[in-house]
């Protein structure tokens, strides 16, 4: 569990700042409510040493964040699929190979998209499904609800062992950019989804799980300041903008 915060810590840190990778003020869910949401996983300590989130797209692929892997050995890195909980329960699969996006910016966080390619296939069911992803193109207008969903951190206070959700409007681009000014630069390939008052966000270990509006997954959580701070939106990897990159991996 050290192990995997230290990494996703050190990836932020790059930015110079106290972005994280970043679910506060939510509730809990079942699986069988967002069954495309997986858990990566340490696999030698599968039941503390979740650190991440991720979306199925395939029956052997998941989709998730770039900085979530970029620095990991394969064999650092299982999945959870099928369960509420982090821990237990479920499809316990390891990842084979790893698929960044080629143009990710290990700075920026520009691009930040990662395929991880399974060592066998998901058993499809109520609990473990294939993710609708958004078309490529397609975008949702600021003030959308959408739903952000991880094992994350509740706020500072510890992971969450049962899977969470919170509901989070899409924010307008130019003035989610205005807002982060020189605290971080947010790219034609980034969305973004919050509150101007702040106290509902993504928060430390959701990175790479889905942001999911009208059933379709729209953003892949990526960086943000602090964890559901005001004004301060949290910053997501458009799916749309990276829709045919998946597809062409998925069918490679």
């Amino acid at each position: 569990m050290i192990r995997s915060v230290v990494l996703i810590i050190a990836a932020f840190a790059a930015l110079q700042t106290t972005v994280e990778s970043r679910i506060v003020n939510g509730k809990v869910v079942e699986i069988r409510d967002y069954p495309h949401q997986v858990a990566l996983l340490d696999p030698t300590d599968p039941e503390e040493g979740q650190f991440c989130g991720g979306s199925i797209v395939a029956e052997r692929w998941v989709l998730t964040a770039g900085h979530c892997v970029w620095s990991l050995l394969v064999s650092q890195v299982a999945i959870r699929a099928g369960s509420s909980y982090h821990a237990r329960g479920g499809q316990l699969i390891a990842v084979t190979r790893k698929v960044i996006h080629p143009d990710y910016n290990s700075v920026t966080f520009d691009r930040d998209y990662a395929l991880l390619n399974l060592a066998k296939p998901l058993t499809l069911n109520d609990n473990v499904a294939i993710a609708n992803l958004v078309d490529a193109g397609e975008a949702f207008q600021p003030g959308t609800v959408c739903t952000v969903s991880g094992w994350g951190m509740t706020l500072y206070n510890g992971p969450a062992h049962q899977l969470r959700a919170v509901d989070v409007p899409i924010a307008d681009h130019d003035r989610c950019r205005k807002n982060y000014d020189s605290k971080h630069v947010v790219t034609s390939y980034m969305l973004c989804a919050g509150y101007d008052a702040g106290g509902k966000d993504a928060c430390l270990g959701d990175s790479g799980g889905p942001l999911t509006c009208s059933g379709k997954v729209v953003g892949v959580v990526s960086v943000g300041w602090g964890c559901a701070a005001r004004d301060l939106y949290g910053i997501y990897a458009d799916v749309a903008k990276a829709r045919d990159w998946i597809q062409s991996q998925i069918n490679a």
